[in-house]
């Protein structure tokens, strides 16, 4: 069936309020560790599609008498696929052994770090203040790794929105050590905390760029944004660094052969309100009549390029090149940065309460022209057939185009009915206008972020296979799905025999069996 019929159906059948509560599993808890637990798959497997599909979220949200209230601070769990490359394949899952993973299964409850927002009950004022000198040290955003070129070999680690990672092995989802690697020099009134869950790699290399924001605490003094080289789990290069007024908060950044470009939204970082409220919500403060910023920084001599832009509020780059002098940026944009509040635990779970939440992110693209120091917005046009392809997130490309021109990104529609949240679309946009626009849904399965896996020796960008984790509301369990990426078809389903809570960024690593 196709997705004019899955549609069809909805419209007839409806969509009923057991298929609401359904999605809600997707935000409970699953303590279920295992290594290797065999997978049947629906249709014989691709002899090509050889690696592992790793990916992290939230997989644990309370411990003992003390919950969450924001499902990014639910304890890190990583899951991993592998395909053999002879038709076999495996499903392992672990949580990130953190130090307060482990502190808090020993004492049965919640330890006190700091968290994205306070736990319930909330601790006692000192132990508050200790949470806030421990800082973040749950990594449950995404998996990347780095190449160390002094081993000749790859680290692997899971990685927030901070400075800090744990190190893992992807073939035993175990945790290695934490890892907190070399900083740029700062003067001491200077916290350097926030970075990148999305580091991006560098053209022509085998290293990466992330940054580095580091927040004056003393009035008057700008702010510090570096940008930084990675050239190993642990060594770091300090490429640019500039001052800003206020620190923004930035979670994704593009990266061209020439250029790193960072889009900064008037979504601030407040220290004093951090400390005061101990928790990171807490301290970013939204400037509504402020314009957004993007900072371009050329790669070979740190130059930075600040252009203003009307306000917007970045969620997730999907990827940038060069053409004609320009810079060309596709992202996936918020009017403001309060979708935040969608996945707090009392919203998510609640059907009414998450459904009225303003969750409609627009895949839109940027040109910057650096001799005029101007970035024009160009929204795509809207797709009959599929109303909601321009309003998606969690954008995802073939990554062998990477730096380069490209026609498709694929991402996650959620609410694509602009009424429900828990009414999912994957689409398909065709940025050249080839008309290639596509979308897959099926109501009461609940996809999440996809994976490109281009097919050996392919000539065409989307000649390859999707992957993407699905919760099958009414038999409350999951499956990894195989989609063909040229139509958005299923190809082919594995179930888990279990029930995965929401993933948030994973990766295909082709060499990890």
């Amino acid at each position: 069936m196709n997705f004019v019929i899955f549609a069809l159906a909805a419209v007839f059948i409806g969509f009923s309020s057991s298929t609401e509560d359904d999605f809600s599993r997707l935000f409970y808890d699953n303590k279920e560790t295992f290594v290797d637990r065999r997978i049947v798959f629906e249709n014989p497997l691709p002899k090509w599609l050889r690696g592992s599909l790793v990916r992290t979220g939230p997989g644990m949200f309370g411990n003992g008498p003390r919950n969450f209230t924001h499902a990014f601070d639910g304890f890190s769990k990583i899951h991993s696929w592998k395909f053999y490359g002879n038709g076999t394949a495996s499903f392992s899952t672990n949580f990130v052994r953190s130090s307060v993973y482990n502190t808090s299964i020993k004492i049965n409850n919640i330890d006190n770090y700091l968290t994205f927002e306070k736990p319930t009950p909330p601790f006692s004022l000192m132990q508050e203040e200790l949470g806030i000198l421990k800082g973040m040290d749950n990594m449950n955003i995404n998996v990347y790794r780095f190449f160390n070129s002094g081993t000749g070999q790859y680290e692997y680690a899971t990685l927030s929105d901070t400075w800090k990672m744990y190190q893992i092995d992807p073939l035993t989802v175990g945790t290695i050590s934490p890892v907190n690697a070399m900083k740029p020099s700062v003067p001491q009134d200077f916290v350097s905390l926030m970075s990148s869950a999305h580091p991006v790699p560098e053209y022509g290399t085998g290293h990466h760029f992330t940054f580095l924001t580091s927040v004056s605490v003393l009035p008057g003094v700008q702010s510090r944004l570096s940008l930084m080289r990675i050239k190993s789990t642990y060594e770091r290069e300090l490429v640019a660094q500039w001052g800003v007024d206020k620190a923004p908060y930035m979670h994704s950044f593009s990266v061209t052969p020439n250029y790193v470009i960072l889009l900064a939204a008037p979504y601030f970082v407040n220290v004093e309100w951090m400390l005061k409220n101990a928790d990171a919500y807490s301290g970013l403060q939204w400037f509504p009549k402020e314009k957004a910023n993007f900072y371009v920084i050329e790669i070979k001599t740190g130059k930075v390029t600040t252009i203003s832009t009307p306000i917007t509020n970045p969620t997730h780059h999907a990827n940038a090149y060069e053409e004609d002098n320009n810079i060309i940026i596709d992202i996936c944009t918020t009017k403001d940065p309060f979708f935040a509040t969608t996945f707090e635990v009392g919203v998510i779970r609640d059907v009414d309460k998450r459904n009225k939440a303003d969750f409609t992110p627009l895949f839109s693209r940027y040109t910057i022209n650096l001799e005029s120091k101007t970035a024009m917005e160009t929204k795509f046009p809207p797709n009959s057939s599929f109303p909601f392809l321009t309003y998606f997130d969690i954008p995802a490309i073939n990554e062998n185009y990477r730096h380069k021109k490209h026609c498709f990104v694929y991402g996650v529609s959620f609410k694509k009915d602009f009424k429900s949240f828990a009414r999912t679309a994957l689409v398909k946009k065709d940025t050249c206008g080839k008309n290639k626009d596509n979308a897959w849904s099926l109501d009461g399965h609940f996809p999440m972020e996809m994976w490109f896996v281009p097919r050996p020796n392919s000539t065409e960008e989307d000649d390859g296979v999707l992957l993407t984790p699905v919760l099958n509301g009414a038999k409350k369990e999951s499956y990894l799905m195989i989609l063909n990426a040229t139509t958005m078809t299923v190809m082919n389903r594995g179930y888990l025999n279990t029930s995965l809570p929401f993933t948030i960024h994973g990766r295909f690593f082709p060499d990890v069996v």
